[in-house]
């Protein structure tokens, strides 16, 4: 098995099918809106397990991030830094637009 072309598969499959989960580009001005306002989109036992993170969470990471709605939620929840992982470049391209919208951090 060649992990390399695995992985290359792997990621060309879910930026094929990106718009899928990024719900589109039409729909990121909603969910920047959304979160700018204080929207969350973890649910609520998970946000009533996690509680506020200001106290305890420096830094989250998000395995599988995707469009990036729960990471910024994370910092919604309070972490003060949340790193977001995924295979696409088109999904964490969607995820850092948003950060950027919302004058979260993102490294360049």
């Amino acid at each position: 098995m060649d992990i390399s072309s695995t992985h290359n598969e792997t990621g060309a499959f879910w930026d094929e099918i990106a718009d899928t989960y990024s719900h589109g580009e039409g729909a990121e001005a909603e969910v920047i809106e959304f979160l700018r306002s204080g929207g969350n989109y973890l649910f609520e036992p998970e946000r009533q397990l996690l509680g506020d993170l200001k106290p305890w969470c420096k830094r989250a990471i998000h395995l599988q991030c995707s469009g990036g709605l729960d990471a910024l939620s994370l910092l919604r929840q309070g972490a003060s830094e949340v790193v977001g992982v995924d295979i696409s470049e088109r999904l964490l391209a969607s995820a850092g637009r948003k950060a950027a919208a919302i004058g979260a951090h993102k490294p360049s």
